[in-house]
């Protein structure tokens, strides 16, 4: 009786710590952060071509509404249409 008393305890102590962990991300399931307006313009004045900075902002992304400055900033900075649409 009292052994099965102790096992029981030991078990559920064991779940509850293991339950109490924080659960662990795999690298598949962390997502980097997203690409802003500054990360657009620091690529192309690194001389990165369009179709990489599409790609880049397409993986990190979701789509967004950029705000006025935003697009008028980045065609300052002479990012094409391409990238900024």
């Amino acid at each position: 009786m009292k052994i099965e008393l102790l096992f029981a305890t030991i078990l559920v102590f064991g779940q509850l710590s293991v339950s109490a962990q924080a659960p662990q991300a795999s690298p598949t399931q962390v997502q980097q952060g997203s690409v802003k307006v500054k990360d657009v313009v620091a690529m192309k004045q690194a001389g990165l071509s369009d179709d990489i900075v599409i790609a880049k902002i397409r993986q990190h992304n979701t789509p967004s509404d950029l705000s006025t400055d935003d697009l008028i900033g980045l065609k300052k900075e002479k990012v094409s249409d391409a990238v900024i649409s």
